[in-house]
Formats: C-alpha cells, structure tokens, sequence
C-alpha cells in the first residue's frame, strides 16, 4: 500500500513539473540606471517575459534602491512594464505604498521613489523629469518632485539602462522523465505482485 502511494505521488510530481515548465513563466531580472550625476537606480524584479523576447510585463516584487540613499528599500512597485532595448520603458518604484489614499483631499503622502519612462513627451521629444528621484506625492493622484524634494530629474537615456534575466535553475527533462518512469515501473511492479499472490 505504502509502495503504491510513493508511486502515485511521484506521477503526480513529475507530471506537475512537466505540465508548469513553460516558457512564459516569470522569471527575476537584475537592472540598473545611471544618471547623469553617477549615482544609480538598481535592483530586481519578477516578471514575464513576452514572446518578443524583449518585453517583460507583469511586473512585481520589486526590490530596488538608490544609491545616494542606500539605506531606502524601494519594494512597492506601480503600473510598470520595460524591456531589454528601453523601447517599452515605464519602471516606477516606491518605499510606501503608492495606492494609499491621501488624508488631504488636495495633497498627497510624501513617498520617497523613482520613476524612469520613455512616455512622459513633449511634441516627441523625452521630458526633462522622465528619469526622476525624490519624494513624490502619492495616494490623491501623482505629484512629481520639485526642488528640495528632488535628488535626480533628467532626460531619461536608453544607454544608460542596463537588464538582464537571472538563469534559473528548472528541473531538467530527463530528470522529470526519470522520475515518471520510476513512478509507473513501481505501479506496475506493484500490481504484478498482486496478480502471482
């Protein structure tokens, strides 16, 4: 009885790893910006790579920081998706969450945070607050930061992007294959020996 239990549950193991190993399955990828003044936006985050090989959507667990502030965890992520040649490019991330509502009507929580996007345009041509740190606004809308609450706000530049998805370690087809074949030979052998009894 024992024998055939350990056996179903290994069928069901390895037809379970077979059944998940997809290609569009979320993966981790490491990134960095650079902005004009040295310091730098990196961290990773999981997401789905789509079948163009360069869109990664989907976005979520971020873990980020900026390297001015090392000591800010910036984890809550927002309405983002990038990709490898920054021609799908919108990453925001924040040390609160930003869809907490505002306790002013008219104001916003200060919320320390990122932003880097290649769709904030004027007649085509990239906003000089499209690569942006500081404190923002949220909760009540979004409200970029000025002045004493600004610590970086430039042009956003693809060169200075960098992503890369992390390897990630699957089961391979033969091991999941192996374990499938053990699982059947022990019904089999299982019932053989009831059958002579």
């Amino acid at each position: 009885m024992l024998l055939q239990k350990l056996s179903a549950i290994t069928i069901v193991v390895g037809l379970g790893f077979f059944i998940s190993r997809n290609p569009a399955e979320a993966a981790v990828f490491d990134f960095s910006y650079e902005f004009l003044t040295g310091n730098t936006i990196s961290g990773s985050v999981e997401g789905d790579l789509q079948s163009d090989g360069d869109t990664v959507q989907n976005l979520r667990n971020l873990s980020a920081r900026y390297s001015a502030e090392p000591t800010i965890n910036l984890n809550f992520i927002h309405n983002s998706r990038i990709s490898f040649s920054g021609n799908v490019f919108n990453l925001t991330g924040f040390q609160n969450d930003p869809n907490i509502p505002s306790a002013t009507p008219f104001g916003g929580n200060d919320n320390f945070g990122f932003i880097l996007s290649n769709s904030y345009q004027t007649n085509g041509v990239l906003a000089p607050n499209s690569a942006t740190v500081g404190i923002f606004a949220t909760g009540n809308g979004f409200g970029f930061p000025f002045g004493s609450r600004q610590r970086e706000a430039e042009a956003l530049s693809v060169t200075r992007w960098s992503l890369s998805q992390r390897s990630v370690s699957a089961p391979e087809p033969h091991m999941i294959g192996g374990m499938l074949a053990v699982g059947l030979f022990s019904v089999v052998l299982k019932r053989f020996s009831s059958a002579r009894l």
